[in-house]
């Protein structure tokens, strides 16, 4: 609850959503875009997971301006949104699908419409087709991609699309991560990046080779990753809804139940109201013995990838950012520019070919970088500095 989704038609003028208000209680922006005279989002909602309950809603501005929103309901008051950020135009609100089967997890708005890539938690996914953000296609990503390929970045560039991802290896023990680019998103070539990362032997293991940051332009790309190893919860979650008394089944998944392989706990809000040693319940114990002997994992040491012509892929082997990867990279007109996080304060970085990187410094910028983009010939940064949201 509380969250703000904030809309600019040219980056001075500013309309504040209260997600509450006009999504219901207890909703979660999962990702938004804006696409031409419209604003597309995916608004997830309830307990104990909002991605398991997604919509997808569509603002249009309308004529007047946004009534001003001093506070959302649960936002600090010692930090109201200044005034700066108002006068932006009213906004309606419309409900356009019911997510049934999956969540969004990133969408992209393009001159071809609208794209979107479903959560994938280490599994093959889908990719979705939009032409206004109202109709919604599943595209097939088996057969326009390779079975069992798993989506993880859907970003603009080169031809037309850049996706990027993984597909089996043939040898069935392995993954090998995938470039795939496309004029108009139906037809799909594959580039090999050159990287190959295990499957999980494991019982319950999932694996993903997590995209930390992306950026593509006409000639090139550049992309940071991390082989990510974890645990897929899907088996034990019946066992854990029959275990738990009837007035908590709702929280049997996500975000307010914590399993492990000895105990099952139930937080509401910040307390904890259930707990018991997992020997002590009704649950399938040969079960959670196996997810006891799958709970290792965890992710590696960042990677760095660039291609200057989406063809053939190249790995950074000194990343000037060291062991951190950035937590935002943009295609500028001269190359490129990262950002990595730290203590309150971002290191930024720039790169003419996406294969050597140097330390830079902005004239002006918040503290601590989230985001950047490009408008024409504006580059823009989103970030935090003093308390505040900077652009």
């Amino acid at each position: 609850g509380g969250e703000l989704l904030l809309f600019s038609p040219d980056v001075e003028q500013w309309t504040v959503t209260a997600l509450d208000e006009a999504f219901g209680p207890e909703a979660m922006l999962a990702t938004s875009v804006v696409s031409t005279d419209r604003i597309v989002a995916a608004v997830g909602s309830g307990y104990p997971d909002p991605s398991d309950d997604q919509s997808i809603w569509v603002g249009f501005p309308v004529a007047g301006t946004a009534a001003p929103v001093t506070a959302a309901p649960t936002f600090d008051e010692h930090w109201p949104v200044p005034e700066a950020v108002m006068g932006g135009p009213t906004l309606a609100w419309e409900r356009v699908l019911e997510l049934d089967d999956g969540a969004f997890d990133r969408m992209l708005a393009t001159d071809s419409g609208i794209w979107a890539i479903g959560e994938n938690r280490g599994r093959p996914n889908r990719v979705w087709h939009s032409a206004d953000g109202v109709d919604w296609a599943r595209l097939d990503t088996d057969a326009l991609l390779g079975e069992g390929a798993v989506v993880s970045e859907l970003v603009e560039g080169g031809p037309g699309l850049m996706a990027v991802g993984s597909v089996p290896a043939p040898s069935g023990s392995t993954r090998e991560a995938v470039a795939w680019t496309s004029a108009d998103g139906l037809e799909w070539t594959a580039s090999p990046i050159g990287y190959t990362f295990s499957e999980p032997e494991q019982p319950f293991g999932v694996s993903e080779l997590m995209i930390t940051a992306i950026a593509a332009g006409p000639e090139g790309a550049v992309f940071a990753a991390m082989p990510w190893m974890g645990i897929d919860y899907s088996l034990l979650e019946p066992n854990v809804a029959a275990a738990l008394p009837a007035g908590l089944r709702d929280y049997a998944t996500g975000m307010g139940v914590m399993i492990d392989p000895w105990r099952i706990g139930v937080s509401v809000g910040p307390f904890e109201v259930f707990s018991e040693a997992v020997a002590d319940l009704d649950v399938d114990q040969d079960l959670f013995a196996a997810y006891g002997q799958g709970t290792s994992g965890g992710m590696e040491d960042s990677l760095f990838f660039a291609s200057d012509d989406f063809v053939t892929w190249r790995q950074v082997d000194e990343w000037a950012g060291g062991g951190g990867p950035p937590m935002t990279i943009v295609a500028t007109g001269d190359g490129y520019l990262a950002a990595t996080s730290g203590w309150g304060d971002s290191s930024l970085y720039e790169s003419a070919d996406g294969l050597s990187w140097a330390e830079t410094e902005l004239t002006a910028g918040p503290g601590m970088i989230h985001w950047f983009g490009v408008e024409g010939e504006r580059l823009l940064v989103a970030g935090w500095q003093d308390g505040r949201v900077i652009v």
